[in-house]
């Protein structure tokens, strides 16, 4: 993701830094990473938004809540997506 940005949520302060240490290792300096509830994280709306919540998906967290927040946040990005 050389042009883009990341912004990685996890409940996780040890889980954070080993992203951190790894992003840092790989040479990734476009990661933000912050200790949040990815479920109720207030996300910016934007496509990379659905990685995350579909990771949160993937662990556990609640499946309805969480994909209300997708469509929530990439709504835009999809409508425009479909039409092309």
């Amino acid at each position: 993701m050389p042009e883009g940005t990341a912004l990685c949520v996890d409940l996780s302060g040890p889980m954070l830094d080993l992203a951190r240490s790894r992003a840092d290792g790989a040479g990734i300096a476009n990661a933000t990473l912050v200790t949040a509830e990815a479920q109720t994280h207030p996300f910016a709306e934007a496509p990379e938004v659905v990685a995350r919540a579909l990771d949160a998906v993937r662990s556990g967290l609640e499946p309805y809540e969480t994909g209300e927040g997708i469509v929530l946040a990439v709504r835009a990005w999809l409508v425009t997506d479909l039409r092309t």
